[in-house]
């Protein structure tokens, strides 16, 4: 079957798109009592959708034009989302589970851990490794900036002077730290696959040293 082909369709520019300011505009500029033409010239909109926004518009209402978004309706609300990052800020170390029951008991919405993980990426709440620090006071976090603000006018000879230590403890087995490895099904309890611990804690060593300027 030969189809015929409209020969003022091809090589034809897409129409563009008449956004928010536009159409307000528009709606404005008749108001105040301004021509169509004088409305296509100055918003740069052709006369035909400039009939079919006054057609549209009703009491005063300016028309959306817009397509309903694509893909599923979202499960909570504006508020159940402020409610999920909240709850996250003012306890950066709530796992998401919690935050779905919390969000079951107050809203009644059940959510998946998914959808709280990318509503707070979202938010630019990403999940991170605590990163190991000592434990400070307040006080001591005082002291360590009122020792770095008297010493701020060092000179290099002066912190030449200085001895640097510290000390640090190593675990010979049942190490903390999680390893990692890969395996075939069938393969987890190998000698290379799995992570080797002892009783008694396997004993440790500890080492101190110290460097200066010289």
């Amino acid at each position: 079957m030969i189809h015929s082909v409209n020969k003022q369709h091809i090589g034809r520019k897409p129409r563009p798109r008449v956004n928010i300011m536009q159409r307000c505009s528009i709606i404005a500029y008749r108001k105040c009592g301004i021509s169509v033409d004088s409305i296509c010239k100055e918003t740069g909109v052709s006369r035909a959708t400039v009939f079919h926004i006054l057609k549209s518009w009703n009491l005063g209402a300016i028309p959306n034009p817009q397509k309903k978004k694509p893909g599923r309706r979202k499960k909570t609300t504006e508020e159940q989302d402020a409610f999920i990052v909240d709850t996250v800020e003012n306890n950066r170390k709530l796992v998401p589970r919690v935050v779905q029951k919390m969000l079951l008991e107050i809203y009644g919405v059940k959510l998946s851990l998914s959808r709280i993980r990318y509503r707070l990426q979202v938010a630019g709440l990403d999940g991170h490794v605590c990163v190991r620090k000592p434990l400070l006071s307040d006080v001591n976090k005082a002291k360590r900036l009122l020792w770095a603000f008297r010493h701020r006018n060092w000179t290099y000879e002066q912190w030449k002077q200085v001895l640097w230590s510290d000390e640090k403890k190593f675990e010979l087995f049942n190490s903390k730290r999680r390893q990692h490895c890969r395996r075939r099904k069938g393969e987890a309890l190998q000698d290379d696959t799995i992570q080797a611990t002892v009783k008694h804690r396997g004993g440790s060593a500890m080492f101190w040293g110290c460097f200066r300027g010289k």
